[in-house]
């Protein structure tokens, strides 16, 4: 019997030892260039951090904003870093185009540093 158990037991061996051994190896926080930058698009304020490694930035409403879509995350992100935006669905993708959405109501992908809604900068 252990003859039989062995080849399964030491495939989990190297399956386990191969994985990230803490989750902060598997998912990297953006490398932020500076604090976050706030703007304020119709009457909302909006935290912006760009990722200085990527073209990306994370765009999030302060709190007490609940009423906000797609574009204002993506003005949000145009009035801070000077590049044309476009929101990253991400887990959202199934409800189409963001942009004319109400997002206040939805949690936002991204958790960290703060909840934000991710960006595709092109500048």
């Amino acid at each position: 019997m252990f003859r039989a158990l062995l080849p399964l037991v030491s495939t989990m061996f190297l399956v386990a030892c191969d994985a990230p051994s803490s989750p902060s190896q598997a998912i990297q926080a953006p490398r932020a260039s500076a604090a976050p930058q706030t703007s304020q698009v119709g009457g909302t304020t909006f935290r912006v951090l760009r990722d200085a490694g990527s073209a990306t930035a994370l765009v999030g409403a302060t709190s007490g904003s609940p009423s906000f879509t797609g574009n204002d995350v993506i003005a949000a992100a145009s009035n801070v870093t000077g590049c044309t935006a476009d929101i990253i669905a991400g887990e959202w993708a199934f409800l189409g185009d963001l942009k004319p959405f109400q997002l206040g109501n939805l949690r936002a992908p991204v958790r960290r540093p703060f909840p934000a809604w991710q960006v595709a900068l092109t500048c």
